[in-house]
């Protein structure tokens, strides 16, 4: 509290020395000095605004978001590059989309979980429940149903006899990171551009 009146003063008198010079004068110089001063006390560190919380909120959900649709894009693109070498590659690719999805994509979806929920408690979140409800359902079906299909595949896949049917297993996990791909972007569309309203 103390370092805001602090900075208060010295923006007041920063808002007459730049009024002076702009030209400013009466009581649009007070405005001035009046916005100046109260951007600096909302912008202190010891107190915390609404809007502030739920900017950070928006931007860890955006950024996990992004982080789980990179993380399989990235996996998915390799695995294609691998496989066109050689048919084995294809299997390298798949262990490295299981991989990248447990230990990036899963606990990126938590987080954007977790945050999304928090920014709908704290009542500033759009309006667009349908559209909300929407997003979630492709979160929803792209987290469980990814990983219920995925994980039961790798492992049929290192158990797998044949490199005929492990290039199956593969390939259905390729498969299914390309399906997460296509439900994450959807869902983020929904949520984003909230077409229709």
């Amino acid at each position: 509290m103390r370092w805001r009146y602090c900075c208060g003063k010295d923006a007041r008198r920063i808002g007459r020395t730049q009024s002076h010079i702009l030209g400013i004068s009466g009581s649009s110089r007070r405005v001035a000095t009046t916005l100046k001063s109260s951007r600096l006390s909302l912008s202190t560190p010891t107190e915390p605004t609404d809007a502030m919380s739920y900017d950070t909120l928006t931007t860890l959900h955006s950024l996990s978001a992004y982080i789980w649709l990179g993380s399989l894009f990235g996996t998915l693109v390799f695995t294609t590059l691998v496989s066109r070498r050689t048919p084995a590659g294809l299997i390298t690719g798949a262990t490295a989309i299981v991989r990248f999805s447990t230990r990036v994509g899963l606990p990126a979806a938590v987080v954007l979980l977790l945050t999304g929920i928090w920014m709908i408690g704290t009542g500033n979140a759009p309006e667009g429940g349908l559209w909300l409800t929407l997003g979630f359902v492709a979160w929803l079906v792209a987290a469980v149903v990814g990983s219920a299909l995925m994980h039961p595949a790798a492992r049929k896949m290192r158990a797998a006899s044949s490199s005929e049917e492990a290039i199956a297993f593969a390939r259905r996990i390729a498969l299914v990171g390309g399906a997460e791909i296509v439900l994450i972007v959807i869902g983020i569309w929904v949520m984003g551009a909230q077409p229709g309203s």
